[in-house]
């Protein structure tokens, strides 16, 4: 079986980034014999300059151990997920990780950033950014559209795409989505908001829509999930609930990290809603997990959003900054002619696009060139 490397880090903390390593790890050992180069910090997220210091303490060991646990697998692809376009995670990349992994190493990179092109802009970086495009043989995006994005800075010949999946206890049976599909939206509409809440991510966006809603009729229940950046988001938040009048139709569950639970948010939600204009957005699992779940959903034509799904079948998209927008999708997609439409749409597009073995096949097809 042939050998492949996933470097990067790995949960906690159980952000995006490094659930997708682990996903992938998972996911390539069914076809491939895994060797995993765990780069976690251990650290939580600060600006100080105690914990500034740890990570570069840190990263210093980490070159070592990449480059002891790389004897082990010569000439193994090794799959890379903690390219940065950001100065600082630019220079650990260049400074640490490149020059730990040997020359007969193929190197590929997967880009979790909507913004991977600010690398090349960046004045101070262009003599390393370019030097970074030489020394890796793929550069791995989520979508043609991100890709398009670095096609001044990066050939042809080392773009590769393979969208994000997710994990499988977040996949409900075949049968589950049937069942809930063929019920139908209940006489009070569940709608749902997943993600960091960071106010980008447009959660309240969504909640000045809720007002629209009352006015047009509508029974419903909005449920937010999320960890919060910081208390005063969390107070503004209620705060503008209260001002709404829509506090009793709103609830926030904050971070759900058992997997039964957050699969059953999505399952039991008849529209999914982000607004998103989050800056370095590039194809957010939570909408994924969504049509997982044939769970219809409301969304911002931002990042790869516009390419995961079809507007007017599974899905509609809106102004980000115009509550009624939001709502009139929402409205949309819950009309009892459509609803169950949308919602076979929504998972049939899940399976065409972001299923595991999908996935994986694209994997294997690239892999296997190296």
């Amino acid at each position: 079986m042939k050998k492949v490397v996933v470097l990067g880090s790995l949960p906690p903390p159980y952000i995006g980034q490094n659930v997708l390593t682990r996903l992938n790890a998972q996911l390539l050992s069914e076809s491939f014999d895994v060797q995993i180069i765990d780069t976690s910090t251990g650290l939580a997220s600060s600006n100080d300059s105690q914990s500034a210091l740890a990570r570069v303490a840190h990263y210093g060991r980490a070159r070592r151990q990449i480059s002891n646990a790389l004897r082990e697998a010569p000439e193994a692809p090794v799959v890379w997920h903690t390219v940065s376009p950001q100065p600082a995670g630019h220079l650990r990349d260049v400074l640490t990780v490149l020059p730990a992994i040997p020359e007969k190493n193929p190197v590929v990179a997967v880009v979790h950033w909507g913004s991977f092109d600010t690398l090349f802009r960046h004045p101070w970086l262009r003599a390393s950014s370019q030097r970074l495009v030489r020394r890796v043989q793929r550069f791995i995006f989520l979508d043609g559209v991100l890709a398009s994005r670095c096609s001044e800075w990066i050939p042809d010949e080392k773009v590769g795409i393979v969208p994000n999946t997710i994990e499988a206890d977040l996949i409900p049976s075949q049968s589950s989505v049937d069942e809930r599909v063929n019920l139908g939206p209940g006489r009070r509409s569940e709608l749902l908001f997943v993600s960091n809440m960071i106010p980008s991510k447009g959660y309240l966006e969504f909640l000045r829509a809720l007002p629209v809603l009352d006015d047009a009729g509508l029974h419903y229940q909005a449920t937010f999930v999320g960890k919060w950046q910081n208390e005063e988001d969390e107070r503004r938040f209620f705060e503008v609930a209260d001002a709404l009048g829509v506090s009793d139709r709103v609830q926030h569950l904050r971070q759900v990290t058992d997997r039964a639970t957050l699969g059953r948010c999505y399952l039991d939600a008849d529209v999914f809603v982000l607004p998103t204009y989050y800056p370095t957005e590039a194809q957010p699992l939570c909408v994924i997990e969504a049509l997982a779940a044939a769970t219809p959903v409301v969304l911002s034509r931002h990042a790869s959003l516009p390419s995961m799904v079809h507007d007017g079948v599974e899905a509609r998209f809106v102004e980000t900054t115009h509550p009624d927008a939001i709502a009139a999708g929402i409205l949309q997609l819950l009309d009892a002619s459509a609803w169950q439409k949308s919602a076979r749409a929504a998972r049939a597009t899940f399976d065409e696009k972001f299923s595991p073995s999908q996935v994986l096949s694209r994997w294997a097809d690239l892999l296997g060139n190296f």
